[in-house]
C-alpha cells in the first residue's frame, strides 16, 4: 500500500500534487486503511523537491484530515443512532 501511495504522489507536480494529498487524507479519514503519514510525508518531500510550496502543502494537509475527520464525525452525528436501533 505504501508502494503504491510513493508512485502515485511521488512524480506529481503543483495542483495534482496537492489535490492528491488532499484527497489521499480525506479518504483515510473516512476509515480507507492507507497510511496518512506517508501522505505527509512524500508532501514534505515535493516540496522539497521544488513540486509544491511547503506552507501550502502544510495548510492542505492540515485541512485535508480535518475534512476528513469532520466527515466522519458528521456521518456518525446523523445516522449512529440509527443504525444501532432495531426495526421493528
Amino acid at each position: 500500500m505504501e508502494e503504491l501511495l510513493t508512485n502515485l504522489l511521488g512524480n506529481s507536480q503543483g495542483l495534482f500534487a496537492y489535490l492528491t494529498v488532499f484527497s489521499v487524507l480525506v479518504a483515510c479519514g473516512l476509515g480507507v486503511p492507507l497510511p496518512e503519514d506517508i501522505s505527509l510525508i512524500l508532501g514534505g518531500f515535493l516540496a522539497h523537491k521544488g513540486a509544491a510550496h511547503l506552507p501550502v502543502m502544510m495548510a492542505v494537509g492540515f485541512f485535508g484530515i480535518l475534512v476528513g475527520d469532520s466527515l466522519i464525525y458528521l456521518a456518525g452525528r446523523r445516522l449512529g443512532t440509527r443504525l444501532g436501533r432495531d426495526p421493528g
